[in-house]
Order: structure tokens, then C-alpha cells, then sequence
């Protein structure tokens, strides 16, 4: 990842909204971070098809807020044990999401959507908290890499094509597992969710 993107950053103690649109025009995409606060993005973001990173603090990693449309593809990555909260009013469309180093979680009416796709990496995790949420496909990032998806009592929908694999041990909850479109979706091994 390029160090030399824009920042967004949130280097106070003390929690911080941005509640004007935001649109990503540099080539090499932007950085949102809430570095040592938590950060809430209230404004309409357009990614304009670039790349945004999400870090954080190591030693007390922080979250970022969702409360806002993220539109305009272009791919997510989530570093550092960073947490993002899509929370309501808050909704992503288009692109990728990489569970690198983090987690995934959603509040209220939160969700991603049919054109959004998943990536959970090694011991990261996907977190419905109870809620419903859509997207086109997930999959584990890698082989064999355990990340996790917990359902609560969420249904998780996965709208698209090709879905790809969810290795063992990886969703939990009393939730529902819901595969429409084409493609096949994969489960191997012992699953936690009924």
C-alpha cells in the first residue's frame, strides 16, 4: 500500500464526525483513520472507483463510523486491527472489502449491497450483529485461512455470481445463510451456525 495517499485522520483522543461529502480524487486512492479516536464519516462518500484504506493505532486500535453512503466502487482495506461499523444510514456499494487486519460489523440499518464483495482474511471477522445485510460474494482471502463470519441471528445474503469458498469453522450464530444467482458456494468442515 502506497504511503503517499491523502489522509483523513483522526489523531485526537477525542471522537470526530466529518459530515460534509467527501469524493476521492487522487489516482492512488485516500486513507481514513482513526488513528487514536474514533472516527464518524456522516457525509456521502464517492470512492470514484480508487482505493481507501482504513487504519489505525496498533496499540488501541480505534473504529470508523459508517453512517453515510460510500458509493463509487473501488476497493476497501481494513489494516491494523482496525474496526469499521457500518451503522444506520450507512450503506457501501461497489467494489471489494478486504478483511486484512481488522473487523467488519454492522448496527441498525447498516448493510452493504449486491455489487459490494467480501474478503476475510486469517482470524479476522465479519460481524452481523443481528441484522440482515446483502452482499454480491464472500470468501475467505486465501486457503484453508479461518476467518470468521459470526451471524448473530443475522441472515446473511449473498446476491451474486460466483461466491467461492468459506473454509471450516467459520460462521456462527443462530442466523441464516441465504445463496441466490449463479456459482457455487463452497462450506467445508464443521460450521458453528444453526
Amino acid at each position: 500500500y502506497s504511503k503517499n495517499k491523502p489522509k483523513i485522520e483522526n489523531n485526537s483522543s477525542v471522537n470526530q464526525t466529518i459530515a460534509f461529502p467527501i469524493k476521492s480524487g487522487y489516482s492512488g486512492g485516500i486513507e481514513i483513520n482513526p488513528t487514536n479516536g474514533h472516527l464518524v464519516i456522516s457525509g456521502a462518500f464517492n470512492r470514484d472507483g480508487k482505493t481507501t484504506i482504513v487504519n489505525t493505532n496498533t496499540t488501541t486500535p480505534k473504529t470508523l463510523y459508517v453512517k453515510s453512503s460510500f458509493t463509487g466502487g473501488g476497493d476497501i482495506y481494513l489494516l491494523n486491527g482496525s474496526t469499521m461499523s457500518v451503522e444506520n444510514g450507512g450503506s457501501i456499494t461497489g467494489g471489494t472489502l478486504y478483511v486484512e487486519n481488522g473487523t467488519l460489523s454492522f448496527s441498525g440499518t447498516g448493510n452493504l449491497s449486491s455489487t459490494t464483495d467480501v474478503r476475510i482474511s486469517k482470524d479476522k471477522v465479519m460481524n452481523l450483529n443481528n441484522i440482515n445485510v446483502t452482499v454480491k460474494s464472500v470468501a475467505e482471502r486465501g486457503y484453508s485461512d479461518g476467518g470468521t463470519i459470526s451471524l448473530g441471528s443475522g441472515t446473511l445474503t449473498m446476491e451474486g455470481g460466483w461466491t467461492g469458498t468459506i473454509y471450516q469453522n467459520s460462521i456462527s450464530g443462530s442466523g441464516s445463510i441465504v445463496k441466490k444467482g449463479t456459482g457455487v458456494l463452497s462450506l467445508y468442515g464443521t460450521q458453528n451456525y444453526y
